[in-house]
């Protein structure tokens, strides 16, 4: 019996290689399902396009693992690294073609494995936190911004990047505030990265504004992909930091940022 379906399987797997290596366009897609009373979950990868053999629209699922309770940012991100690596893909002579499929616009997890980088938004996170302990240094914030920090989460997207903004908002607050407290603040050269970090960010904050929307349709996808690679490009070749610059290639490879599939036409 085992003998059996390994056979239908590899059979199966082979159709569905060759039917997407046939296909002019496909759709990939990410979901995850959780039964009721959070008892399992399920993390799935599939793909629509058109097959040409049949003369309809398929959809097929490439990957499936179970989800591991919390379903946090890095848990997902694992799951999702751990599945691309099963994905069937298909070359040929000719040069493949690149399907995307867009699952996470954010590079917050890569930019802790920059040393340099994390210690400074280690920092960041330490005078925000800081702030929201305090009720008198939140209070002369609002009173002189009308803004008050705001945390980062592991769980929320560009939640890194809001948090850099608006400590960059109120900056000057911040370090007069921090100044008669007796608290340490970020140096000079602490606030310059700080903004860098931002203007790498910004763009995956945006696309993630518009790609998060109920009425965002796949045709949104690929462009802004191709917008975000741009954006690595153009930032490390222009950035003064060599650590920043690094993360450009960290980024891109992310098997959590793009999903490839090269297939036939």
């Amino acid at each position: 019996m085992s003998n059996l379906i390994e056979t239908q399987y590899e059979h199966e797997r082979k159709k569905f290689k060759e039917r997407l290596a046939a296909a002019w366009g496909v759709s990939i897609g990410l979901d995850l399902w959780t039964k009721k009373g959070l008892t399992v979950s399920f993390l799935a990868i599939s793909a629509c396009y058109f097959c040409v053999e049949q003369g309809k629209p398929a959809h097929i699922l490439l990957a499936l693992e179970q989800v591991a309770h919390p379903h946090t940012a890095q848990s997902i991100k694992a799951c999702v690294d751990k599945m691309y690596a099963r994905v069937p893909s298909c070359r040929h002579g000719n040069g493949p073609e690149t399907v995307c499929g867009a699952y996470h616009t954010t590079c917050d997890s890569t930019l802790q494995k920059e040393t340099t980088v994390k210690r400074v938004l280690d920092k960041t996170r330490s005078v925000v936190k800081l702030f929201r302990k305090s009720s008198v240094a939140t209070q002369r914030l609002l009173d002189q911004c009308g803004l008050i920090v705001v945390n980062d989460c592991p769980t929320r997207w560009s939640s890194t990047f809001n948090m850099v903004t608006r400590l960059l908002t109120v900056k000057d607050a911040v370090c007069q505030i921090a100044n008669d407290m007796g608290w340490d603040s970020l140096l000079t050269s602490e606030w310059q990265k700080l903004s860098s970090v931002h203007d790498l960010l910004l763009p995956f904050a945006e696309h993630t504004k518009t790609l998060q929307s109920d009425t965002t349709s796949m045709s949104l996808v690929v462009p802004a992909l191709f917008d975000l690679l741009s954006h690595l490009n153009d930032f490390a070749e222009n950035t003064r930091y060599r650590d920043l610059a690094a993360l450009e290639n960290e980024i891109k490879s992310e098997p959590a940022f793009c999903l490839h599939l090269g297939f036939n036409r």
